[in-house]
């Protein structure tokens, strides 16, 4: 397969200024796992209209972390998408298949962090590709914050300023033809579907053209660094209420992985999946309990959590002894993305307010070499 270079992964999260767009008006629409005897109760979310046309919305560690860290990046210094083997799903071991989910919230005080995410991410992946012989991934981006696609208030902004642009609601480079062209579609707009249409301020703002129409990127991608960069590249907006937990529900939810929904085929029986949350929040404000989103991650993998790695970059200030983001420190109060992340047996975590994540990568790289070469495919 063709390889892509550390440099064009590191490109991602690199937009890191902050929007001066108003927060938008959320509507409440329901989502549920009809027919299934397993499911967990319906989930609700707040999905954005953004102005759209009406036939776009209906269609709707602390500084130290526990283990041990230190794998060395590979020696190549590239990332590369391998050579794609026949699974038997009989075996031991994922064989280097991973789904990886990353929860990336876009908050504008996300900025510093984005950015320092830039640098730790790529070495983090070809740390693992270097285990194996073969390295088959699919990659996905869901952003948790109540703005689903470009911000609100830009379609009229647009036509005011001749289709040049959002300002100065939004950016120059706003993609303004994706109205006029009815280029925005129905999954766009949909709370918990992969992005691939990021839109805003220092984001791609363009479509990401993924190789088989998915909203993930697979290893069949001609150029991963570029895909990644352009999935990833999520930018900042003035905005709060990112709700990670639920995100990550409603993204693996049965609607949307089974046939026709917006992240069919993301998750595969015989991959581990890997989820990364990253958020400067602690949940209070998710809808549900962190019960149902730990629940929901289960379901989607036949309710094996060893078949799971968990990642969390959250708030350090009531887990730490020593928080790096202010607060009382660990032995009280548990907040509900904490308390979470602990229901996963393969499970790491580091502060938010890291100034370097590459550390906390390194070690989840080991984690999930780990957890893979135990891995019993369902």
């Amino acid at each position: 397969m063709p390889r892509s270079h550390h440099t064009a992964l590191a490109l991602m999260l690199s937009a890191c200024t902050a929007s001066t767009a108003e927060p938008t008006t959320l509507e409440p629409t329901t989502v549920s796992d009809e027919g299934d005897e397993s499911s967990a109760p319906s989930l609700t979310v707040n999905t954005v209209t953004s102005g759209l046309p009406s036939s776009e919305t209906d269609a709707t560690s602390s500084a130290t972390t526990e283990g041990t860290s230190g794998t060395e990046p590979s020696s190549s210094g590239v990332f590369t998408s391998g050579t794609q083997p026949d699974f038997d799903t009989g075996g031991v071991g994922c064989g280097g298949k991973l789904d990886l989910l990353f929860i990336l919230d876009r908050d504008k005080s996300m900025a510093d962090q984005q950015a320092a995410l830039a640098v730790s991410l790529p070495n983090f992946l070809a740390t693992i590709e270097s285990e194996f012989e073969a390295f088959d991934l699919h990659i996905m981006v869901v952003t948790p914050d109540p703005v689903v696609w470009g911000i609100e208030g830009c379609e009229e902004q647009c036509a005011l300023n001749g289709g040049q642009g959002c300002a100065p609601l939004g950016p120059a480079d706003y993609p303004c033809w994706a109205y006029t062209e009815n280029a925005i579609d129905a999954c766009d707009t949909k709370y918990g579907a992969g992005q691939t249409f990021p839109a805003g301020f220092n984001a791609t703002n363009d479509r990401c053209d993924l190789v088989g129409g998915n909203r993930y990127i697979t290893s069949d991608e001609p150029d991963l660094g570029a895909a990644f960069e352009c999935i990833t590249r999520t930018g900042t907006y003035n905005q709060s209420g990112a709700a990670a937990g639920f995100a990550m529900q409603y993204a693996l939810s049965k609607e949307f992985l089974d046939p026709g929904g917006c992240n069919e085929g993301f998750v595969r029986d015989d991959a581990l999946l890997v989820v990364t949350m990253i958020t400067d929040v602690n949940g209070e404000d998710n809808p549900g309990e962190p019960e149902d989103w730990f629940a929901s991650v289960l379901k989607a993998k036949d309710d094996d959590p060893e078949s799971v790695v968990m990642l969390g970059i959250v708030p350090d200030g009531y887990y730490a002894d020593a928080p790096l983001c202010g607060g009382p420190g660990g032995g009280g109060y548990v907040p509900p993305h904490d308390e979470m992340l602990e229901m996963f047996p393969n499970m790491i975590r580091a502060s938010v307010c890291e100034d370097d994540f590459s550390p906390f990568f390194n070690e989840a790289a080991v984690l999930v070499i780990d957890v893979c070469e135990s891995f019993v495919p369902q």
